[in-house]
C-alpha cells in the first residue's frame, strides 16, 4: 500500500517538472519571437475564420488571428491579430541593407506598403471550410471600401481591407439583379405589341401600297429618261449647261452675301443720310438679286426646255432643233 502511494506520488512530481520544463521551453522560444498587434475591419461574414486562423503575406505565414469581435454601431467586425516581425525580412528605404526587425521599422513598412496596394482579404483554406486572412496587393486604380481605413488610429494600427472574391461576385449578381429588377418588362411588353400593331396596319394599308407601286412606276421613268438623255445629249451641252447653271448660283450666293453685310451696316439710329444711302444700297442690291435669280430662272427653263424636248424629240440633239 505504501509503495502504491509512493509511486503515485513520484507520478504526479515527475510530471509536475515534465510540464514546467515543456512550459518554460515553448515559453521561451514564444519570448524570443517579437509580435505586434494589428486590427483589419470586415463588413462580409467571417464564418470559418476563427481564434488561432493563420495570417498570410501571399502565402507565407506571418501571424494569427488573436480575436474577433462585432460593433453593433456600425455592423463592422474587428479582427485583432497577432503578426511576427522576424517572418518579414525589411530594408531601409531606398537602401539595400536588411535593417533590424523592431516594431517601429514594421510598421513603417507596412505604411509604405499600404501605399502601393497591400490590403487584406478573407480567403477559403481549401475544402475543409476553415478561413485565413491574406494580405496582397490590388491595382492603384481599385476603389476600397469606406470602411477600409489604415494607420494609426487611437494607437491601434489598421490594415486595409477588400471583400473577398465570393462577396464581390455575390454584390455583384445582386446589383445585376437589382438593376434587371427595375426595368418595367410589363410596359415594354405593351408598348411592343402596340408598335407591332401599328407597323402591320401600315404595312397593309392601301394607300402605302399605291404609294410604293408609284414610286417604282416613277423610278423606272426616271431611269428611262436619265438612259436617253445619256444616249441623246452631247457631253459638250451638258458641261455648257451645267457651267451656266453654277455661275448663276454662285452670283446669286455673292448678291445676298452682299446684301447681308449691308442690312448689318444699316442702323435705325443713323442719321437721315445715313439712311437714305442704306435705302439706295438695299434698292440696287434688290435689282442685282432679281436680275440673278431672272437669269437663274432663265437658265431653269432653259434646261426644262431642253430636257422636255429630249423626251418628246431625242434625235433633236443629233439632227439639231428643228425652227
Amino acid at each position: 500500500m505504501e509503495s502504491d502511494k509512493f509511486k503515485l506520488g513520484l507520478f504526479l512530481i515527475l510530471s509536475f517538472i515534465i510540464c514546467c520544463f515543456l512550459f518554460v521551453v515553448f515559453g521561451l522560444f514564444d519570448y524570443g519571437e517579437q509580435k505586434v498587434n494589428a486590427v483589419v475591419l470586415f463588413k462580409e461574414s467571417v464564418k470559418g475564420l476563427e481564434v488561432g486562423s493563420t495570417v498570410q503575406l501571399r502565402g507565407v505565414p506571418i501571424g494569427r488571428v488573436k480575436d474577433i469581435t462585432f460593433s453593433m454601431e456600425d455592423k463592422l467586425i474587428r479582427v485583432d491579430m497577432e503578426l511576427d516581425v522576424q517572418k518579414v525580412r525589411m530594408r531601409a528605404e531606398g537602401g539595400d541593407v536588411e535593417t533590424e526587425a523592431n516594431e517601429s521599422a514594421f510598421f513603417d513598412l507596412l505604411e509604405r506598403e499600404i501605399g502601393k496596394g497591400l490590403c487584406a482579404q478573407i480567403q477559403m483554406n481549401g475544402i475543409t471550410g476553415g478561413k485565413s486572412i491574406v494580405f496582397d496587393y490590388v491595382d492603384s486604380g481599385t476603389k476600397l471600401p469606406p470602411y477600409a481605413i489604415s494607420g494609426f488610429h487611437n494607437n491601434v494600427f489598421y490594415i486595409p481591407s477588400r471583400p473577398s472574391a465570393i462577396s464581390d461576385i455575390t454584390n455583384r449578381v445582386h446589383q445585376t439583379l437589382a438593376k434587371i429588377a427595375q426595368i418595367d418588362f410589363k410596359g415594354l411588353s405593351e408598348k411592343t405589341d402596340k408598335l407591332l400593331i401599328s407597323a402591320e396596319k401600315l404595312v397593309s394599308d392601301p394607300a402605302l401600297t399605291a404609294s410604293l407601286k408609284n414610286i417604282d412606276e416613277l423610278t423606272v421613268k426616271l431611269n428611262k429618261t436619265v438612259e436617253n438623255i445619256n444616249q441623246s445629249l452631247p457631253a459638250e451641252r451638258i458641261a455648257q449647261l451645267t457651267d451656266e447653271a453654277q455661275k448663276t448660283l454662285v452670283d446669286t450666293r455673292k448678291t445676298i452675301k452682299l446684301l447681308e453685310t449691308e442690312i448689318e451696316k444699316a442702323k435705325l439710329g443713323e442719321t437721315t443720310a445715313a439712311i437714305r444711302d442704306a435705302s439706295d444700297t438695299l434698292s440696287d442690291n434688290k435689282r442685282l438679286v432679281k436680275d440673278s435669280l431672272v437669269r437663274l430662272g432663265t437658265a431653269l427653263d432653259r434646261l426644262s426646255e431642253l430636257l422636255q424636248t429630249i423626251e418628246e424629240n431625242p434625235e433633236a440633239f443629233i439632227q439639231g432643233k428643228k425652227k
